[in-house]
């Protein structure tokens, strides 16, 4: 066991670092979803249409995976805290410029700026998380973080469609920047603390992060092997998580003649499975170093479940059963996913790892929505789940393949 970890003062200061890098996570994710909610009140009022106000999503994820990779780089060379902090003031004032000047031009510049602001969140969050939390406490740290980005992702839809019906999309801009405003205070009150010497402090990083320079190079990273097979993990994770939420509901609809009510809520049954399965997954990594295969039989098992629910004649409740067991065992992956990234970076590159991989969910989204799309209007329903499956099982294959543990750098 690691003595420091053990400290009498350690476990309060990892608790608080977590907390700290989760409320922020909550942000980002939370900022993935403000403009759907929104979309029928500000087409409804400015006449502005649905492909140009979905244009802007597109404008927010482009940015999003140009700046991906050098905010990594970023992140590895200056104080993550303070970067951390800039990026969540620069996507709050994105969406307060949007809510105070509602230009359709202005409006391309604000979610460009808030893309920009979150190609930052993932390298900034991982780096300090895998550099100030203590090893014993890290894959728990990581699964609470995870899991507030999902309670970020669940919480934005309902609120702001809330509070636009009350109050106006406006004021849904307002609150959205309201949030990030509020948690960047709360990451600047305790700036000092964030930043105090330790064993996993910020200088030590920083430290690292001047060795692993001379040793590991941004293009080095770029053509790690590791790195590169974890990128594509992300990527078909990303992919076959991007297909069950956005078209899970309207296939099980159409296949097995459930009412889309029904349909719905075994899709909510997957999202809410996944948030338990996050927090089992993190006690999970906490007790074993077989992250993969720990990973492998988690997407292994979704695979088979969600073939079971979109290929064999299984009525409601069998749906709403795999739904449930299916999105349990997708969330307890991903811990161990972000684990395995950890394991395949060498201190002082966190960072920039973790940029690089990340870009891969980016890359997942846009393809997605284009390749399931075409499945459903050319009612190839079963096609869909039968892809959603072989790339899960694809998932399956890549992460046992035996992999290099870097040395640590200097």
């Amino acid at each position: 066991m690691d003595q420091a970890s053990s400290l009498p003062g350690e476990s309060g200061a990892d608790w608080r670092v977590t907390a700290n890098v989760s409320a922020a996570h909550f942000i980002s994710h939370f900022y993935l979803l403000v403009l759907p909610p929104l979309m029928p009140f500000i087409n409804r009022e400015l006449g502005i249409g649905y492909t140009e106000l979905a244009l802007l999503i597109s404008v927010f994820n482009l940015i999003t995976a140009i700046l991906q990779t050098p905010a990594g780089i970023l992140a590895d060379r200056m104080d993550r805290v303070k970067l951390l902090i800039g990026a969540l003031v620069v996507g709050a004032s994105g969406f307060a410029l949007a809510a105070l000047v509602p230009l359709y031009g202005v409006f391309i510049l604000a979610f460009a700026a808030a893309g920009a602001a979150n190609a930052i969140y993932h390298p900034a969050d991982y780096a300090i998380l895998s550099e100030k939390v203590s090893p014993r406490r890290v894959s728990t740290a990581f699964s609470v973080h995870t899991f507030a980005g999902f309670i970020g992702s669940a919480a934005a839809p309902a609120s702001l469609a809330f509070i636009a019906y009350q109050f106006g999309w406006r004021t849904g801009l307002w609150v959205a920047a309201a949030l990030g405003y509020a948690v960047a205070l709360l990451l600047l009150l305790q700036l000092r603390w964030l930043q105090a010497p330790g064993s996993h402090s910020a200088g030590t990083s920083q430290q690292a992060g001047k060795h692993a320079d001379e040793k590991t190079s941004s293009l080095a990273l770029l053509r790690s092997p590791e790195i590169l097979r974890n990128s594509l993990i992300w990527i078909l994770l990303s992919l076959a998580g991007t297909g069950v939420q956005s078209y899970a509901a309207l296939t099980w609809h159409a296949l097995n003649g459930l009412s889309l009510d029904l349909a719905n809520l075994a899709l909510s049954a997957f999202l809410l499975a996944m948030a338990v399965g996050i927090l089992t997954g993190g006690m999970i990594a906490a007790r074993t170093a077989r992250h993969n295969l720990v990973a492998a039989l988690g997407l292994t098992g979704t695979a088979l479940l969600l073939l079971t629910g979109g290929l064999a004649p299984i009525g409601p409740i069998g749906v709403l059963v795999v739904a449930s067991a299916a999105g349990l065992l997708n969330g307890v992956v991903l811990p161990s996913r972000d684990l395995i990234v950890r394991a395949a970076s060498a201190p002082g590159t966190y960072g920039r790892a973790f940029a690089i991989v990340s870009t891969g969910l980016s890359i997942g989204g846009i393809i997605a929505p284009l390749l399931f799309g075409l499945f459903y209007d050319h009612g190839q329903f079963k096609g869909i789940f039968l892809t959603i499956g072989l790339v899960y099982f694809l998932g399956a294959i890549l992460v046992v393949l035996p992999s290099r543990r870097p040395k640590a750098a200097g």
